[in-house]
């Protein structure tokens, strides 16, 4: 009996040392797969924050893949414990953070296969020498056919990741998880929006059919509300990846006076005493798709050629991707232009000879450098096969778009859809809260807004929280000193920067949350004198809507040389820009950089007595009973999310 009772205790104990053991194991295994993807985490935000035209794909792509490799190990080793979990989560106080763990674990897991997929779509791109008889596009093309099912699993898993998403708190979170998540998460809408975008991309390079896109030159020294004046204008047609046709014309060259063109914006037909609504004139609307859209209606009518999308540029892009393609010299040009000297070789090309002087073959031949220009560019892009390089070139695309130098519109609106939850649209987009967006149209028939100093001053007022008050201060300064007479006729140089030293005539815009009120405005005075209709203008404010998203207070300023001007405007503003709890107030703006604006110097004034404000808002500064926000606003779209708590 007492050699039956040894046995079954050595028996017994030997279970438990094995399940000692074998917990060990599990946590070593949990352990060490944790601290591996914590460190490739850790790699991962190095690389983010360098340049990434150095960055090595291959590991990049092995960290993705090895952090996949890692989730997917912790999510397996805690299998066993996830009914606990569920069952604790119903425990007051402590369940919540324990119903925390499945559904993070759960998106970490998703999140990271779908990288690895993602990479392992790419990696024939760079690592496949049986590609590299084709271009960049054609390759792109061939791998995103090939990868059809990766890119609906792809896809599939970003669902996932969204019904784990849903189920997250970061509150709840440890600090150190929930700021890499927040991190990861701000971008969530647009890496998932990007991924169904490849599900798209084929079609669109011309997989199915050729696709003809309109291509516009903006010259943003001629600022128009979404980048410049068109200079030239054209079309490009893609085919399996390859650009099978491209070609761009003076923009005045196309207009055919028999066509019913229609009336112009009313601005236009006021002070620029136009008649007829022409392309060169289509980007009117501050929202880049209503005047795409109003710029294929146009060439349509003037050339009966239908396109399926927008793609414009200004000098900006131009430069940027001459930073990557490097110096180039174009037909009947001995100059090698690059990044640094583009514009001044625009300037030179435009302008007449000297002993000729403005005539009409050098008016009707101005712009042939464009064309030329743009055509040579496009190939070096195109050509483009050493992978950092276009590493690089993606990624000064990206920031073009994001920037507003380069603008893209899809007549798809599936596509533009994507487009559009990937803030690569243009649109006006003034969110829920507080919204202000300056926009600047030259009208003075000149190249003077590359001498214009421009900068915004926004002060809000929540000491009474049932009326909000803001102040918009505009002010504007001259560059050039050289004193001139303000003549608004249409008067070409014999240099582009005789077209530079003139004054500045701006139609100007202020777009706001679509229920502000305009309360006061203080303008300057133009007399008659100094405008083509010879009527004088005193303060006479205009408000109309863009859509049904944004109000637009527009007016107009007449900027002599060597001057400055302030334009004052005082609103109520709706109160749903903010939301009031007991002890907090909760304030967002949403300030909008107008597109060919390179830079817009903003400062922020928030005035809110006996409230502090939270670690959202960093770089803000108190000043008694203000806070104070100020910086140079560079891409298209700034947000600002403020909590302030009752001191």
């Amino acid at each position: 009996m007492l050699l039956r009772y040894n046995r079954l205790q050595k028996t017994f104990l030997g279970i438990i040392l094995v399940i000692i053991v074998l917990i060990g194991v599990w946590m070593v295994d949990l352990s060490v797969h944790t601290i591996m993807l914590r460190q490739n985490v850790a790699q991962l935000k190095e690389y983010a924050k360098g340049d990434l035209s150095g960055l090595s794909l291959d590991v990049v792509g092995d960290l993705v893949k090895e952090s996949a490799r890692h989730f997917e190990a912790i999510r397996r080793d805690l299998g066993p414990l996830l009914p606990v979990f569920r069952m604790l989560s119903a425990v007051p106080t402590l369940g919540d953070y324990v119903g925390q763990i499945e559904p993070l674990v759960v998106y970490g897991d998703e999140l990271t296969k779908v990288g690895a997929s993602v990479i392992h779509l790419f990696e024939p791109i760079w690592i496949d020498s049986r590609l590299e008889q084709f271009s960049t596009s054609q390759r792109l093309l061939l791998v995103l056919l090939a990868g059809e099912a990766q890119i609906d699993e792809a896809i599939d898993g970003m669902g996932r990741v969204a019904t784990a998403r849903a189920q997250l708190e970061p509150r709840l979170m440890p600090d150190a998880i929930r700021e890499d998540f927040q991190k990861i998460d701000d971008h969530f809408p647009t890496i998932y929006s990007g991924i169904i975008f490849l599900k798209f991309l084929p079609n669109l390079i011309g997989a199915e059919q050729p696709k003809l896109y309109l291509v516009i030159a903006q010259n943003h020294d001629e600022l128009r509300a979404t980048g410049g004046f068109i200079s030239a204008i054209g079309t490009v047609q893609v085919e399996n990846g390859m650009v099978a046709q491209f070609d761009m014309v003076d923009s005045y060259s196309i207009d055919d006076f028999s066509k019913q063109y229609p009336a112009p914006p009313e601005p236009i037909n006021r002070y620029m005493l136009g008649d007829y609504w022409l392309p060169r004139d289509a980007n009117w609307s501050p929202d880049f798709p209503s005047s795409a859209r109003q710029a294929q209606a146009l060439y349509q009518l003037s050339t009966d050629v239908i396109t399926e999308g927008v793609i414009a540029f200004d000098q900006a892009a131009v430069q940027s991707l001459l930073q990557v393609t490097g110096p180039i010299t174009v037909e009947d040009s001995l100059d090698v232009i690059n990044e640094s000297n583009v514009e001044e070789y625009m300037h030179e090309a435009w302008a007449p000879e000297v002993n000729e002087g403005v005539s009409e073959e050098w008016w009707q031949n101005r712009k042939n450098f464009i064309p030329s220009l743009a055509k040579i560019i496009l190939q070096n892009v195109l050509a483009e096969s050493e992978v950092s390089r276009l590493v690089r070139l993606s990624q000064n695309i990206l920031e073009g778009i994001q920037q507003g130098h380069i603008m893209v519109y899809f007549s798809d609106p599936l596509v533009q859809e994507i487009m559009h939850n990937l803030y690569l649209d243009g649109s006006v987009r003034p969110g829920e809260g507080d919204f202000i967006m300056l926009v600047d149209s030259n009208i003075g028939f000149n190249k003077v807004d590359a001498e214009i100093s421009r900068s915004l001053e926004y002060f809000v007022d929540l000491s009474d929280t049932s009326r909000p008050i803001a102040t918009v201060k505009i002010i504007y300064k001259h560059l050039v000193e050289e004193p001139v007479q303000c003549d608004h006729r249409p008067i070409y140089g014999n240099s582009y920067s005789d077209m530079q030293k003139r004054c500045y005539w701006n139609y100007w815009r202020v777009l706001t949350n679509s229920g502000t009120q305009l309360l006061s405005a203080a303008t300057a005075y133009i007399p008659g004198d100094w405008l083509l209709n010879r009527s004088d203008w005193h303060n006479d404010i205009v408000r109309n809507q863009v859509g049904d998203v944004a109000a637009s207070f527009e007016g107009l300023l007449v900027l002599p040389t060597g001057s400055s001007q302030e334009v004052l405007m005082k609103f109520e503003l709706p109160i749903s820009v903010i939301r009031v709890d007991k002890n907090t107030i909760e304030y967002s703006l949403v300030v909008q950089k107008q597109p060919g604006v390179q830079e817009l110097p903003v400062a922020l004034q928030i005035n809110i007595p006996g409230f502090s404000l939270s670690a959202s808002g960093k770089n803000w500064l108190r000043d008694e009973n203000s806070w104070r926000w100020q910086g140079t606003l560079i891409e298209t779209y700034n947000s600002f999310e403020l909590v302030f708590s009752r001191d």
